[in-house]
């Protein structure tokens, strides 16, 4: 198990906010003439302000009172939980208390601002700060081009990788933007959303509360992170030399330069593979296909510490093969953007298959220049037709 991170939405995930500004949305629609049942906005409310008044009126009333009306909703929030008071689930204190006691950092992330999560704590009469050891708030996220989510914000102030961190949340928001930012994604049955729709959002588990998670604290850490290997920037690179090469390999004997490794969570690399389309007329000897089929016999029945390492992001049908066999990590290097497969695919319910965690950008010039020498060796009018178009919609930094 390597978490060093754990990163908890605030609103919804550790204080019960939902009632107070389903009242505080219904009040303020209203002052501006807007009569908005409760049900209607209860199916809304975890979308936040920014994105419910286009929902609920559309977008030209975005544009002309969005802004007035989330004000005046922030305003009626904070007046109706300081007359009411605010309570925290259950055991979301205890739990806090017990993911330090396991050396592992607490993050408390959350759109809102630092006097918006002031107010929260008044009303709940808690000091969270005293338990967290980083909060990033909408000040941390403000004026950063493009503007990060708050879980990449908090790995960036943390300068840790992401396969270090996991992420707690109610909403799909919350699991969309901590998959997007490669960690791993668990979440809690205190919003409006249901158990699959956050799983198939990219949750790897799903837990009733803070309680439960509390409950099984060891058995959620050990899922979030199998692997025995820390899983730091050093190693992940290490691991993406190991697929550069066998790239380098394939470019070598006039293969389309994708390389792949799939590793243990030790890190013992298990088996290797290039793409061998070209010289096998196998549509389906993608490089990611080739490791996995050279594993044959070494990987374990219902083992989920396995680790997947592409110089290229992986296509849908690579992505989906890693998904049935249970990885617990995809890394890769160059995105593919007409190809990729890490955000269109989610795992089956399965048994033995999970929701794994998705780096990229990892050596990404590196597997970019490979591409950038193939492009002017190979006279195959497909591969130069992809090269072309990859090239095309990567920068040189390797970002899409």
């Amino acid at each position: 198990m390597t978490i060093e991170v754990l990163i908890f939405d605030v609103e919804g995930t550790l204080f019960d906010t939902r009632a107070a500004h389903v009242e505080a949305w219904e009040q303020a629609l209203a002052a501006s003439g807007f009569l908005i049942p409760p049900d209607r906005l209860e199916s809304e409310i975890d979308k936040g302000g920014e994105q419910l008044v286009s929902a609920v009126l559309g977008q030209h009333a975005e544009s002309h009172s969005g802004e007035s009306l989330r004000r005046t909703e922030s305003a009626l929030f904070a007046r109706i939980v300081k007359e009411r008071g605010l309570r925290l689930f259950p055991a979301a204190r205890e739990l806090l208390a017990a993911v330090h006691e396991r050396r592992i950092l607490v993050v408390l992330a959350t759109s809102d601002t630092q006097e918006q999560l002031q107010i929260l704590q008044t009303a709940a009469g808690v000091d969270l700060q005293k338990t967290a050891d980083l909060i990033v708030t909408r000040e941390d996220t403000a004026g950063v081009h493009p503007a990060p989510d708050a879980v990449t914000a908090a790995l960036r102030k943390l300068d840790r990788s992401p396969a270090l961190c996991a992420l707690v949340g109610d909403k799909i928001a919350d699991m969309k933007a901590g998959t997007r930012a490669g960690v791993i994604c668990l979440g809690v049955l205190t919003g409006h959303e249901s158990a699959e729709q956050l799983l198939r959002s990219g949750a790897r588990a799903v837990y009733a509360d803070t309680a439960e998670l509390l409950a099984r604290l060891d058995e959620m850490l050990q899922l979030a992170s199998p692997c025995a290997i820390r899983l730091g920037t050093e190693v992940l690179e290490g691991l993406m030399r190991e697929a550069l090469a066998e790239a380098s390999r394939g470019l070598e004997n006039g293969q389309a330069p994708i390389g792949c490794i799939l590793a243990s969570g030790s890190g013992e690399v298990l088996s290797r593979g290039y793409n061998q389309m070209m010289s096998s007329g196998d549509l389906s000897a993608h490089a990611e296909i080739v490791a996995i089929r050279n594993a044959a016999g070494k990987l374990l029945p219902g083992q989920r510490d396995y680790i997947l390492v592409s110089t290229l992001e992986p296509c849908v049908m690579c992505t989906g093969a890693a998904m049935e066999l249970g990885i617990d990590t995809i890394l890769y290097g160059l995105p593919a953007p007409a190809d990729g497969g890490t955000e269109r695919v989610s795992p089956p319910r399965l048994p033995y298959t999970q929701m794994p965690r998705i780096i990229g950008g990892i050596l990404s010039a590196q597997s970019r220049h490979l591409f950038e020498r193939f492009a002017g060796m190979t006279s195959n009018p497909v591969a130069q037709a992809f090269t072309k178009q990859l090239l095309a919609g990567t920068s040189l930094d390797g970002k899409s």
